[in-house]
């Protein structure tokens, strides 16, 4: 009896040891528009915004005023808005 304990043990760990997880990428994902942003892409492709000035208003249907923020969205491989308030605040 013991030895099928044992070798149940060291047969589970060989499984446990050829099964790797993979682990996602980590990707930051940035407002796409300078001002008043609607979309999103991965922050290494936004543009540069040094220069722009912006108003402060909070407009409708934008990501201002954390009414929205962005992520990567690894079922659909892009970023994407998620709308409602900011996980950060």
């Amino acid at each position: 009896m013991d030895k099928k304990i044992i070798l149940l043990s060291i047969l589970g760990l060989l499984i446990l040891m050829g099964c790797q997880i993979e682990k996602l990428p980590e990707y930051k994902c940035a407002p796409a528009e300078c001002c008043h942003p609607i979309t999103c892409v991965i922050a290494e492709e936004k543009g540069d915004c040094q220069g722009t000035f912006c108003t402060a208003d909070c407009r409708a249907d934008t990501m201002d005023c954390s009414q929205g923020h962005c992520e990567y969205n690894y079922n659909l491989g892009k970023c994407e808005v998620i709308w409602g308030s900011d996980p950060l605040l």
